[in-house]
């Protein structure tokens, strides 16, 4: 009785503490002795376990935070890489040091240490979240370009280390001395399984910090990820057999052993994948709930683990293999870097945890640790290590054929970085578990570990007194074994790393490198030292210190150690912009290939950018992205088209589905068909083309289906057989007439000629000519003449027969007539396979979309990119090929599929103005107007949505033509005008290859492209975002001042190319300044434009005054948009962002009348659309397209009648008007440039004005 009190008062939290103990039994119900323990210091022993556990969380914090300012502090010394040592050994050595105080101090210490966790437990709550963070943080990328690498180290390398090493093993005398030979190789082998676990975090992690060697660091962590999962099913497999060497488990066949291999290879994967699926399915459900979407990937991880182990085979297999196919696309993009943190923290509270208790362990069992383990340690290590080297010298040649440029250097850095962690560690301990397994009849004493149930079977304790192996013994000397071998490899290959690749020249910065840097780094300062200059004229910040703020803002140049070989170089200056020579080892190649890669990771940035806007899916983002993970991967290759082109190109079976399918519905329309001549004929050939005749005969067919039915039903079981067999056959009979007669009435209305070319009339022949075999045969097998009044007789003598089997089949021949229904179902079928070739062909166009935005966005920072202007051109040159390429491809797209296109458009067009209510709804949140809980209610709704549109359909109708005229920027608002443009608008139909305009013509008026695509050729000025690569766009570019503007007037004005399609207008520029045209426009299609004359547009200049300037507006958007990417504050901003700021400016004309332009501090940019200006006070010169900061103070025009400006004024946020969801990185003054800024200057120096002629002479 008091044993079941004491057991009846422990809590549910005592006992789950007594199991994460280790002091439960396996099916869950505590052992007496602690139960009576726990019971009786329940107030007075707390659970000082949970004090360890965040207790070491959180001097793992402290001592990461502390290695960190340490490598800080040694990064500098000429061997301070050396003096680098990982965390992980520092938290071995506190659990060895914690153990070593609670040995000498049981009471007060032991009680708070985790020494006697149960193994399983461990294994299975740490090694499920490493894995998954091991698997989901790779480059997906990468990892499966360098699948064939990762696999033969993994798999084969695996197997000859896991030998070598057995081999090794046998120098323990623990091992070695085993005198059962088969027990002593699974041991041996096992051990080799554990040692030969790789966990190079800190190398990869080095890598990654270094930014350099990406696949190097991919192929190491994907080796280790994937050589983990072998190891640990090469370690169950020897497990297993080594169960079944002792007397306690029956014997393996061979048979067994291969099912028990394959068991652990593949079933894992397999459940891994699909469990990946429903997660991936789960998550696309979900959108923009972090809480939801982390619990999902947790949750599954250890579901995953756990269903892989229920079935027997490797868990952690199953954990990588759900890594890898988790979709990352299918989770949203603003939880995506919340997801990564979390299961990093994880991740590192794992090892943290794994570390601190593998000390605790192993000082726990260094009772029977003698100086020849020490000398057997360093034996081993030295050997893994060459063993290491050996398993990946046998596969370099294979390695090197599979397409990866490999070296002898990447072999030893591998080698060097194959170090041991917390898998092998995590086995050593699982192992302990199976002690008491393998012994039974040997219970540990004391504070032992917890004892589990044999799995044996009856009879298995006879013969245990025969076992003279103690498993105990030998499994605490590979635990202690592994301890030091992971401890060495932290010490002395982690922390020497850093030494080799320096040593090897794997650190080196390249000559291209430092130049991009010191590009990067002079376009910076020359960023900080413009926005000092207009800091200074803030009236807050006047004061300033500005010697102190021009130093302690000054970016330093990086590689300020790199060597220089250029003897005249110049010297560096402390406090100025580093300048580091151009060596001729700087080769143009290694400039052009540096030059290269950083326009392809632009353009996946791009995509990236897209993608989180919403404007591409997760899977065009993906198709886009592995177009240029596999340009990247080839020297001097860009993207090419081909690789994205297969996926607006449908090919294949839907094709070929979808021409049959229309082939059987559309053989002969019933407009081909030709009515018969006599009157009567003809009221029989309207009937049998009706869509009520064919509705009545589907009804039929349909009806037909519960007589075949019951005829297979009907049993002779049943009461009244005869008599329900004699219905069936009257009623099958009574079908087979309407179906004659339905022949008949075709045969008639039609006539046999177009009847019979019917392939559905020849289908229902076939099925009338079934339906009577079916008859002669039946009739015919009762042998019984057929004749008047006969039938009743013929049915009741068949009892036998028509139960037997030939009648069984005689009668299934009726369900043929139930092909008939296909003529209902194929419609349908085709409806489904147009659905998914326009599903296919909208994944395609939006493909094209994002790959032309991301070109066009790209090519604006291309001088960005490099100084060199032979790469610049280069650069260009293949941007602008891809580029137009895939639009004239889109061209043609929507040409053949209209619908395609404007379904698009359309679904892009609601998420930009969703992306803007949002984006509007936080503005408001952040000015006072709305609180947190107002937000999130508004907010709701957008997401909803912007989920909803993942539902819209892939094709619509295209708009009249008449919606384009409404459409128009200039138009929309104003009936009166609208009105006027339909009245003056005259529609002109143009032929492929028709030129519309050629270069240089008169104006004449413009054109509103209603239908095709045409293309242009020549200067575009005007018509398309282009940046032209001359010196003078350079000098506006990084400068911000032009000294003279007739420098570069000996460079010829470069012709561009484009096409352009539906909705656009062209001769808009040319209209407005009264000059020729400037490009030839040539059809690439049928093309289809309403035509507003010249002299139209004048008259509706002077009836709408407003008009012009609406005009200017459009094309100054259009002309300032790309200008504004070239600068710092503007790049990462979505296209579409910019032009919703530009959209708050004002069009300013200068001219004779009104030449000059005072700028006041509510003008946040200006951008001079046409013609130039200059700058009364120094004489600067200013050309269009240009964009200025207002660091001046006015602006006049020069040497031109007309100049056009547009000017952005700070907005005044009230409860009225919402602030632009743009903002820049850093805080401005009230004359600094800003797109998005709260309230703005209340006491400005003057309005900002156009002043007259006469002003100006008073003045």
């Amino acid at each position: 009785m008091e044993e079941i009190q004491a057991m009846a008062n422990v809590t549910p939290t005592e006992g789950i503490l007594a199991c994460v103990t280790g002091n439960c039994t396996e099916n869950g119900t505590m052992q007496y002795e602690n139960a009576t323990s726990v019971s009786t210091s329940h107030h007075e022993h707390p659970p000082y376990q949970i004090v360890f556990i965040f207790g070491s969380c959180g001097v793992g914090a402290v001592l990461r935070i502390l290695l960190r300012k340490w490598a800080n502090f040694v990064s500098d010394w000429k061997w301070g890489s050396l003096l680098k040592i990982p965390y992980t050994v520092f938290l071995l050595l506190i659990g060895m040091v914690l153990e070593a105080i609670a040995l000498a101090y049981p009471a007060e210490v032991q009680r708070y240490l985790l020494s006697e966790i149960d193994p399983e437990l461990f294994l299975h709550v740490f090694l499920p979240v490493v894995i998954f963070e091991s698997a989901y943080i790779i480059d997906i990328h990468v990892f499966w370009r360098s699948l064939g690498h990762v696999s033969l180290l993994a798999v084969p390398g695996l197997l000859i280390a896991t030998m070598l090493t057995a081999c090794l093993s046998l120098v323990l005398p623990e091992i070695g001395g085993l005198h059962d030979m088969q027990a002593k190789m699974y041991i041996a082998l096992i051990f080799g399984a554990i040692i030969s676990a790789t966990d190079p975090v800190a190398v990869v992690a080095l890598l990654k910090e270094l930014g350099s060697q990406k696949y190097l660091g991919t192929i190491i962590e994907g080796e280790a990820l994937l050589n983990d999962g072998a190891a640990i099913v090469v370690f169950k497999i020897f497990l297993e057999l080594l169960k079944s060497t002792t007397p306690h488990f029956e014997s393996l066949t061979a048979l067994e052993t291969f099912a028990l291999v394959m068991q652990q290879s593949l079933l894992g994967p397999v459940i891994g994948w699909f469990l990946a699926r429903i997660g991936s399915f789960i998550l696309q459900k979900i959108y923009n709930d972090a809480l939801a979407e982390i619990t999902v990937t947790l949750s599954l991880t250890y579901i995953t683990f756990y269903v892989g182990e229920i079935c027997k085979t490797s868990g952690v297999l199953a954990v990588v293999t759900f890594g890898l196919a988790l979709d990352r696309a299918s989770i949203t993009p603003a939880v995506d870097h919340f997801l990564h943190q979390f299961w990093e923290m994880l991740a590192y509270l794992a090892n943290t945890l794994i570390f601190v208790i593998v000390g605790i362990i192993v000082v726990k069992h260094m009772d029977n640790m003698n100086i020849y383990d020490v000398g057997y340690m360093l034996v081993i290590y030295v050997c893994t290590t060459a063993i290491r080297a050996l398993s990946i010298f046998c596969f370099f040649p294979f390695m090197k054929r599979l397409g990866l440029d490999l070296s002898w250097r990447h072999v030893l850095v591998m080698t060097w970085g194959g170090l041991r962690g917390a898998v092998g560690l995590a086995l050593a301990i699982y192992l302990r578990s199976y002690e008491a397994i393998l012994s039974p009849e040997v219970q540990s004493a004391g504070n032992r570990s917890s004892t589990y149930q044999s799995e044996t079977s009856t009879g298995t304790q006879q013969g245990a007194s025969d076992s003279q192996i103690d498993f105990e013994i030998i499994f605490e000397k590979i635990l202690i074994h592994t301890g030091g071998i992971v401890l060495l490899t932290l010490v002395i290959n982690a922390s020497t790393i850093e030494a080799v690749l320096k040593k090897l020249g794997m650190l080196d910065v390249t000559h291209a490198q430092q130049v991009t840097m010191q590009n990067a780094v002079n376009r910076i300062q020359d960023n900080l030292k413009r926005s000092v200059g207009i800091l200074k004229y803030d009236r807050f910040l006047a004061d300033a210190k500005w010697n102190m703020v021009e130093d302690l803002t000054t970016v330093e140049y990086p590689y300020k150690n790199a060597t220089c070989n250029d003897p005249e170089g110049d010297e560096e200056n402390e406090g100025t912009i580093v300048e580091i020579c151009h060596s001729q080892h700087a080769t143009f190649k290694d400039l052009f290939e540096e030059a290269r890669l950083r326009l392809i990771k632009a353009l996946k940035m791009s995509y990236g950018k897209q993608y989180i806007n919403g404007m591409l899916s997760d899977q065009e983002a993906r198709v886009l992205i592995a177009a240029a993970d596999t340009a990247a991967d080839k020297p001097g290759e860009f993207i090419n088209v081909e690789n994205i082109r297969k996926n607006w190109k449908v090919r294949g079976t839907l094709p070929y589905i979808k021409g049959k399918l229309e082939d059987m519905m559309y053989s002969r329309k019933t407009t081909d068909l030709v009515p018969p001549r006599r009157r009567q004929l003809r009221k029989i050939f309207r009937l049998v083309t009706s869509a009520k005749f064919e509705i009545f005969m589907q009804c039929v067919i349909i009806t037909n289906v519960v007589p075949i039915v019951l005829d297979f039903v009907v049993d002779e079981t049943w009461e009244n057989t005869e008599d329900w067999w004699l219905a069936l056959q009257l009623v099958n009979i009574g079908f087979i007439i309407i179906y004659c007669i339905e022949v008949l009435l075709k045969l008639l209305g039609l006539g046999s000629k177009q009847f019979i070319k019917s392939r559905w009339n020849q289908f229902d022949i076939l099925i009338l000519i079934i339906s009577f075999i079916e008859i002669i045969i039946d009739f015919t097998l009762i042998q019984s003449p057929l004749g008047p009044g006969n039938i009743v007789k013929t049915v009741k003598t068949t009892k036998v027969i028509k139960f037997g089997k030939i009648t069984k089949v005689i009668r299934s021949l009726r369900a043929t007539r139930l092909l008939r229904l296909s003529k209902t179902v194929l419609p349908r079928t085709l409806d489904f396979v147009n659905k998914l070739i326009n599903m296919r062909l909208s994944f395609g166009y939006n493909v094209a979309k994002g790959f032309v935005a991301a070109e066009e966005e790209v090519s604006k920072l291309i001088i960005s990119i490099s100084e060199n202007r032979n790469i610049q051109k280069k650069l260009m040159h293949a941007s602008n090929n891809n580029r137009l390429t895939v639009t004239r491809e889109m061209g043609l797209l929507q040409r053949d599929h209209p619908g395609i296109a404007i379904s698009v458009k359309t679904r892009n067009a609601i998420r930009t103005i969703l992306n803007n209510s949002r984006d509007a709804i936080q503005q408001l949140c952040s000015g006072g107007v709305l609180d947190e809980t107002e937000m999130q209610l508004l907010e709701r709704g957008v997401e909803l949505r912007q989920k909803r549109l993942s539902n819209f359909p892939s094709t619509l109708a295209p708009p009249p033509p008449e919606d384009l005229l409404e459409n128009i920027y200039w138009v929309k608002g104003n009936p009166k005008l609208l009105e006027f443009v339909k009245a003056h608008a005259v529609c002109m139909d143009y032929d492929y290859g028709d030129v519309i305009m050629e270069e240089d013509d008169v104006v004449d008026g413009i054109h509103i492209i209603v239908y095709g695509m045409i293309k242009l050729f020549g200067s575009l000025h005007g018509h398309i975002q282009q940046i032209r690569l001359r010196t003078d766009t350079f000098r506006n570019t990084f400068s911000a001042k032009q000294r003279n503007g007739d420098d570069d007037d000996d460079i010829p004005e470069a012709n561009d190319e484009d096409f352009l399609g539906s909705g656009n207008i062209i001769g808009e520029m040319g209209l407005l300044t009264q000059s020729n045209r400037s490009c030839t426009i040539t059809c690439e299609t049928a093309v289809q434009t309403y035509f507003l004359s010249k002299e139209d547009l004048e008259l509706a200049f002077g009836l709408f005054s407003k008009l012009k300037k609406a005009m200017w507006k459009v094309v100054a958007i259009r002309i300032s948009a790309p200008l504004y990417l070239q600068h710092l504050e503007y790049q990462g901003t979505a296209i579409e962002q910019i032009h919703m700021h530009l959209s708050k400016g004002n069009i300013v004309e200068l001219n004779e009348t009104n030449p000059l332009f005072f700028i006041s501090d509510d003008i946040i940019e200006v951008s001079i659309i046409y013609g130039e200006v200059k700058v009364p006070f120094t004489g600067e010169i200013l050309k269009a397209p240009f964009v200025l900061h207002p660091e001046y103070e006015q602006l006049g025009i020069h040497n031109c009648n007309l100049a056009i400006l547009l000017v952005i004024q700070r907005e005044h946020l009230n409860v009225d008007t919402v602030a632009s969801g743009l903002a820049l990185k850093h805080n401005r003054g009230s004359r600094l440039p800003s797109i998005s800024q709260v309230g703005g200057s209340l006491y400005g120096r003057k309005g900002s004005r156009a002043i007259t002629t006469e002003e100006l002479s008073e003045n």
